[in-house]
């Protein structure tokens, strides 16, 4: 018990001085959480209140969210009725990102026979990293999604070390990967690990081995397609689809993308260039990464060296597959990342100090080495992070604060003003309209919403006879893309059945397209008649 007490205060230590520069790093972003973080708390809200998994009480259900796992989480703070959306997410968010730092501290020890000064570089640049420390307290699921990517990684290594592997340890190995894949879906990408290591670990061995192997991967199978067809039954028999709907609305790779993706074709070896770019700089992008190949291969000579950093090699790669495949975030920061980023530093910090004990025999010239080259990545890594965290703290992304203001609370005056009862609105930023809207909202952006979703530009009239005479929305926004997108105007039943309260030609769509569209806020003419001086009033505010 005293060894166990030393040992978690010798730990506690060592992430502490990381998760201070997080804090740091994070704390002019307190006041901040991304508009979709918005639909997760809706969400988790009306199933706290016992409505269901619906977007809004009342409406069908559809599975608007592709993180079940964090609305779960967060529906225990509505439960209880603790919940902020500001505060809430920030500190879980800020406790998983210390448990995803002790966890990678221990591989990193495992990995280094018990080097702390390396787990302490590779933490510290990891909380100084602009896209980390954004998305991990951005009210998404991403600190969840890297605290349970480090944990299989600890997990798989800690496999490694044991002798006598159990069925139960596999069961456990497949529990984590499901909960990785309801956190993001292409969590289960992550399946593939468990099997290979097992492949490379009994490669080679006694009938015995090779028995037992194929004992614990039947586990392992077994639980995975346990859980996964209990969720994808449930899925089926609660929303009516196989697969999340966010995959209708945003697709998913082939198996031409995952080749392409290999292989670094077409635009996928740009992809690379820019994440690389994006950790270490326009400069240095080539060098560090050009050091931790020579340090691994160095370092994999030996089968003994081999086996222990197999699973790092192996979850460092599935995430970077995982970024390449998935289509391209127009949230800036590279928000699928998270998970890479992290096992970049351990890979960078774990070869490196092979790498410096490899070249070098004497301590004094190993401790030279190893604070010189300790300054340059921490130097490196400031200057490429503080400029962007700083062009972030000014310009975050689509602030959840922000859409409640434009959106809910306008709108919801709108409703008071003009005096309509059991309104709704269509528009496209629904996290915080959704959060805080008396009206009730139809998603343009489509993830709410599946009629949407199958029509909007792929069966335009079917679209425009959903809006105009199924929908029917007593309040329309659009602006910029979606101004293009929906092209409302391009029906004449919308000049027809709506009168602006606001508008404006969107210099966005025309540098776009070309094309002159209004944008705007607009309201059913039939709510407003008879009020034409309240809505010239409206349109003056």
């Amino acid at each position: 018990m005293n060894r166990l007490k030393q040992l978690l205060a010798s730990d506690l230590v060592v992430i502490l001085g990381p998760l201070i520069v997080y804090l740091v790093t994070t704390w002019p972003l307190w006041e901040w959480i991304v508009d979709d973080a918005g639909i997760t708390f809706s969400y988790a809200r009306s199933l706290a209140q016992g409505h269901g998994l619906v977007a809004q009480p009342g409406l069908e259900p559809v599975e608007g969210f592709s993180n079940p796992l964090w609305l779960l989480l967060m529906s225990v703070f509505f439960l209880v009725r603790m919940f902020d959306p500001y505060v809430v997410p920030k500190l879980v968010g800020l406790l998983l990102v210390g448990i995803a730092y002790w966890l990678l501290h221990r591989s990193m020890m495992r990995l280094t026979s018990g080097q702390t000064v390396v787990s302490l570089v590779a933490l510290v640049c990891l909380s100084l990293n602009a896209s980390f420390t954004v998305w991990t307290c951005s009210g998404l699921e991403n600190s969840l999604w890297v605290a349970l990517a480090a944990l299989l990684l600890r997990y798989l290594i800690s496999y490694d070390d044991q002798s006598g592997h159990t069925a139960k340890q596999a069961v456990i190995t497949g529990v984590i990967v499901c909960s990785m894949a309801l956190t993001r879906p292409d969590g289960i990408v992550y399946g593939w690990v468990f099997p290979a290591l097992l492949v490379a670990l009994h490669w080679g061995s006694d009938r015995h081995r090779i028995k037992e192997c194929a004992r614990q991967l039947t586990a392992y199978l077994v639980t995975i397609v346990a859980i996964m067809g209990l969720v994808t039954t449930t899925r089926l028999a609660y929303f009516g689809l196989w697969l999340p709907h966010t995959y209708y609305v945003k697709g998913g790779p082939s198996l031409e993308d995952l080749w392409l993706a290999v292989t670094l074709q077409q635009g996928y070896l740009e992809k690379c260039h820019l994440l690389l770019v994006s950790v270490f700089g326009v400069h240095l992008w080539y060098v560090i990464p050009g050091l931790t190949i020579v340090a691994f291969w160095a370092c994999f000579g030996k089968r003994a060296n081999r086996r222990p950093r197999l699973p790092l090699l192996m979850m460092m790669f599935t995430s970077y597959m995982v970024f390449m495949v998935l289509p391209n975030d127009w949230m800036r920061e590279y928000r699928f990342a998270t998970p890479f980023l992290a096992f970049y530093y351990v890979m960078v910090a774990v070869m490196g100090w092979h790498l410096i004990n490899m070249a070098a025999h004497r301590p004094l010239l190993r401790n030279i080495i190893g604070m010189v080259a300790t300054g340059v990545l921490i130097l490196v890594t400031l200057d490429t992070h503080v400029p962007r965290l700083r062009s972030f703290y000014r310009w975050p992304v689509v602030p959840f604060g922000d859409v409640a203001r434009e959106y809910a609370f306008r709108f919801n005056g709108y409703s008071e003003d003009l005096r309509i009862t059991d309104g709704s609105v269509l528009l496209p930023d629904v996290g915080g309209t959704l959060y805080y809207s008396d009206l009730r909202v139809i998603d343009l952006g489509c993830l709410c919403d599946t009629t949407i979703a199958r029509t909007l530009l792929k069966d335009q009239s079917r679209f425009y006879d959903y809006v105009f005479d199924e929908a029917r929305p007593t309040f329309i926004h659009v602006h910029g893309t979606w101004t293009l997108r929906a092209d409302l105007d391009a029906d004449p039943r919308f000049r027809r059945d709506y009168v602006a309260i606001k508008e404006y030609p969107d210099e966005w769509v025309k540098k776009r397209s070309g094309r002159d569209l209004m944008s705007g806020h607009f309201v059913r003419q039939d709510q407003v008649r008879g009020q034409e001086e309240l809505l010239d009033r409206l349109s003056k505010e």
